[in-house]
């Protein structure tokens, strides 16, 4: 049986394969999961950034780190959905 940090592992590999194609070649692989990764992360920091806003009282501010999650997470559905990754990758940059 996994320990729990190999099966933490291989939740995230298999997280990071949901936009991939089989027939994407290696550069494409590693631009879609770097990809993936990347939002990801960001989109996990916006979240304490946006309460810390709403906390000092800068609704307006916070609503940028809203806009960007929902930007975020919208781009990674799109991605798992279609594995298209051109639009993902460019909207990204």
């Amino acid at each position: 049986m996994p320990s729990a940090r190999e099966r933490l592992v291989m939740v995230l590999q298999a997280y990071l394969e949901l936009g991939v194609k089989p027939d994407d070649d290696e550069e494409e692989r590693f631009r879609k999961r770097g990809g993936t990764a990347i939002v990801t992360f960001v989109s996990l920091l916006a979240v304490p950034n946006t309460v810390l806003f709403l906390v000092l009282d800068r609704p307006l501010t916070a609503a940028v780190g809203v806009a960007f999650l929902v930007a975020s997470v919208a781009l990674l559905g799109y991605l798992f959905a279609t594995k298209d990754g051109v639009l993902f990758l460019r909207a990204t940059l």
